[in-house]
């Protein structure tokens, strides 16, 4: 039972952003101290990404087999992402993630600096579905100036909904609600493919977002440790949604998503999933 909300009891929560690992900037997260994260705020599954790793020479490679690994003793609790830079070798990492069907990639433009329209991120992209794997694909977005003030943000999220049109077979999730761009508030409600991530926006800009898209195309993230999923899950409840919403935006969205991959091997094991830890 969920002390807190009494009324999400028996709703199966994902925090579909969360970190392991350490980073660069010196923020960690063990997997000791993500599980107990989980526990305390009765969260059923965390999608564990990488860090932008010190030590990622191999373009996150050693990372995504350590998340693999977690994910394999965990099978329940964690689900595995990884992390890749467009403009390095990244078939090591890419026939890695392949191999084991982990069904999440991850895109930080600003720390791995390509922009997302870049040729070699469609490299990328077209590598991935020649294969026939269908990684959702989750891109960071950052704060960045309103439309017409010539913004060149490597992580402009406008651009991601450009991307996502040219290629409808990939799922796109734009972190943080887009943060403050309005273009892509109006852009993402015409592009069926890309969803909306809650971790660190603002309630009203979740609201906002909300009043666009609907609750089928947001999910829940906390981003720890750069937040925290008590914090975020305050955020989703003060939103007074309806029950169907909030199982929607907890973690529905991205089962569907996930189990709409026929290749991604993960995601039967999100979908069979039980009730929230007790």
């Amino acid at each position: 039972m969920n002390a807190r909300h009494p009324e999400w009891e028996g709703i199966p929560i994902i925090d579909a952003h969360v970190h392991l690992g350490e980073d660069m900037d010196g923020s960690s997260c063990s997997e000791g101290e993500l599980l107990r994260l989980m526990d305390d705020n009765r969260v059923q599954q965390g999608l564990a990404l990488p860090f932008n790793e010190a030590e990622a020479d191999d373009n996150f490679l050693t990372a995504t087999r350590k998340n693999f690994a977690l994910q394999q003793r965990f099978p329940d609790r964690i689900l595995c992402g990884f992390r890749i830079d467009p403009k390095k070798d990244f078939r090591q990492t890419v026939d890695f993630a392949r191999q084991h069907r982990i069904p999440v990639m991850k895109l930080h433009p600003t720390s791995q600096e390509f922009k997302i329209d870049s040729p070699c991120l469609r490299d990328l992209l077209d590598d991935v579905l020649g294969s026939g794997y269908r990684p959702l694909v989750f891109v960071h977005t950052d704060i960045i100036p309103e439309e017409g003030t010539g913004c060149d943000m490597l992580n402009c999220p406008k651009d991601v909904i450009q991307v996502a049109r040219r290629y409808p077979d990939l799922g796109f999730v734009i972190a943080h609600c887009g943060r403050w761009c309005e273009a892509t508030r109006i852009g993402i409600g015409k592009v069926d493919n890309v969803f909306i991530d809650t971790s660190i926006a603002p309630l009203f800009l979740i609201r906002k977002c909300l009043s666009i898209v609907g609750a089928d195309r947001v999910v829940y993230g906390s981003d720890y440790p750069y937040s925290h999923p008590r914090i975020e899950l305050e955020k989703i409840y003060l939103l007074n949604l309806p029950r169907k919403d909030a199982e929607a935006i907890l973690g529905g969205n991205l089962r569907r998503v996930l189990a709409a991959s026929a290749s991604s091997a993960a995601s039967a094991a999100v979908v069979a999933t039980g009730k929230c830890p007790s």
